[in-house]
């Protein structure tokens, strides 16, 4: 089955399930976010019929993923491996403006708009953009070009124009005493 095209409505309302693997490198907008593109992204989906407000039934939508790509390091910038975990669900409805109106009357429930030729991969990629960590680092990383003690400027004193405001202080040229 091609999951880019499906009837999400249809695929919904029959119960159906899926799953599959996705490789990192074939997400674009994904790899952009990454230090390297390798890896693989498993995923599953599955639909079902709720029982929703005012006896109308609710077309619901989970999607989980999970991965362990490779991110830059936020202190050394080199790859670092970090979790990726969805797990998510949606409800589905025909268009955006039902979308919106749902999404105002019930903001704990994640609504959006489903279609004929509904992309489940491109959601899947969406959902794993936004599972990404913000910052990534090694456990135990020190920032590039971290200061020794020997190297503060307090333990040294200070140079250059902090030493000749600090001369002036202590009643050096022109200084008061």
């Amino acid at each position: 089955m091609d999951h880019r095209a499906i009837d999400i409505f249809g695929w919904i309302r029959a119960g159906s399930a899926a799953r599959g693997d996705l490789q990192l490198a074939a997400m674009p907008r994904l790899a952009s976010l990454l230090a390297a593109d390798t890896g693989t992204l498993a995923w599953e989906a599955r639909g079902w019929l709720e029982q929703g407000h005012g006896g109308d039934a609710a077309l619901m939508l989970q999607v989980r993923a999970s991965a362990r790509p490779m991110l830059s390091c936020s202190n050394c910038l080199e790859p670092v491996a970090a979790d990726l975990v969805v797990d998510r669900t949606l409800r589905i409805v025909a268009d955006e403006a039902s979308a919106a109106r749902l999404d105002e009357q019930e903001p704990e429930i994640d609504v959006i708009a489903g279609s004929r030729r509904f992309d489940l991969l491109e959601l899947i990629e969406d959902e794993a953009i936004l599972a990404l960590p913000p910052l990534a680092r090694h456990a135990q990383c020190a920032a590039p070009g971290q200061w020794d003690d020997a190297d503060d400027d307090v333990a040294n004193g200070p140079s250059g124009s902090l030493a000749a405001l600090a001369s002036l202080r202590k009643g050096g040229p022109g200084g008061v005493q």
